[in-house]
């Protein structure tokens, strides 16, 4: 990875664009969610704020320039004695907060909130969704992956963030991740293959929640 890491444009961020229906709503299950929060572990760790040790995991709580992350960090920092997987499912920090540190930098844009009326959102970098809805878990795509790349196609492909299940969500069963796909993560491997179980099983908890038996729960 060449020059300082930059979790304003990074995976919690792309996650969160993904995260967004046609009509520029968040996505109202767990999983979604769940993935942003995901992404920004894995925003920290690419920036060199979290690390595997032989026995532990070590946080810096060094900020990164941007909130959702420092802030993560920060909290991570102050209580070291949780594990790790509390943490992907902690609910202060997560896609809406994500999508308001990007409105507040100028990343995405929002219609006000309304009486009964959520806000809808743009994100201003269409073409890097563009490319983003497109990645696949194909291990054979025929061009190298990069960390953050590869990191975004396994959390939102096991979140149901991309391709069919878009338009079935949780009403489908995660896809598996090639091992390849999950090598391409490279420095962050260790993480993204813990992720992905608690993706997976974020998703089926939204299939439970909703009563969902085979399709729908889909933001496409």
């Amino acid at each position: 990875m060449s020059g300082p890491y930059d979790p304003t444009t990074g995976v919690a961020a792309r996650l969160a664009a993904l995260a967004l229906d046609r009509d520029g709503r968040l996505a109202g299950t767990y999983a979604p969610s769940d993935a942003v929060r995901c992404g920004l572990l894995v925003d920290l760790a690419l920036a060199g704020r979290l690390e595997l040790t032989d026995d532990s995991i070590e946080v810096d709580p060094a900020p990164v320039g941007f909130g959702p992350a420092d802030q993560l960090g920060a909290a991570m920092a102050a209580e070291p004695e949780r594990p790790l997987a509390e943490w992907f499912d902690d609910r202060r920090l997560g896609l809406r907060q994500v999508a308001a540190a990007l409105v507040g930098l100028g990343r995405w844009s929002a219609t006000p909130a309304r009486p009964w009326r959520a806000p809808r959102y743009v994100a201003h970098d269409a073409g890097q969704v563009r490319q983003d809805l497109a990645l696949t878990l194909d291990e054979d795509r025929g061009e190298p992956w990069g960390a953050a790349e590869a990191a975004v196609a396994v959390l939102a492909g096991t979140a149901g963030l991309l391709g069919e299940s878009r338009a079935h969500g949780h009403g489908l069963e995660p896809p598996p991740v090639p091992e390849a796909v999950l090598a391409a993560t490279g420095p962050v491997r260790w993480l993204c293959a813990e992720l992905v179980e608690h993706l997976a099983w974020s998703r089926r908890r939204d299939r439970y929640v909703g009563g969902v038996t085979s399709t729908g729960g889909g933001i496409a």
